[in-house]
């Protein structure tokens, strides 16, 4: 009887694991966010924030090729963190991996910030609004 027990208690806690790494992916997912002075963008396990003095150029791509994670996650469909790539080189990553588009953050240093988010419209109202911050 003891072993059904802990067969029981086990079975419950793995369930309890699955449930919390279910929700954690749907409440994580990508965000961004335009303020006053820079563009900030958040995932699981990343955040990465960007003054607009800083920024050289932002437009939106599509059919981009991530590459590899070098440090991250790639976690119900949300990859973040740092990715290599031959286009890119090294940079900073936090897309919906079933989103087509993504928008390419260059930095006046060389470096990237590659994000999505789950509405396309709006997507394209952060790029503007970052376009518009860096004329």
């Amino acid at each position: 009887m003891n072993a059904k027990k802990g067969s029981y208690i086990f079975t419950a806690v793995i369930f309890a694991a699955v449930a919390v790494f279910l929700l954690a992916g749907n409440l994580m997912g990508v965000s961004a966010a335009v303020s006053g002075d820079e563009l900030t963008v958040k995932a699981m396990l990343f955040s990465e924030s960007v003054k607009y003095s800083d920024i050289e150029s932002a437009e939106i791509q599509s059919g981009i090729s991530y590459g590899t994670r070098t440090f991250g996650s790639d976690f119900l469909g949300v990859k973040s963190g740092n990715f290599s790539n031959a286009t890119f080189s090294n940079y900073k990553c936090a897309v919906y991996s079933s989103q087509k588009n993504a928008a390419v953050i260059t930095k006046k240093d060389g470096s990237r910030l590659v994000f999505n988010v789950k509405d396309a419209d709006e997507l394209e109202n952060i790029v503007s609004a970052v376009t518009e911050k860096t004329a």
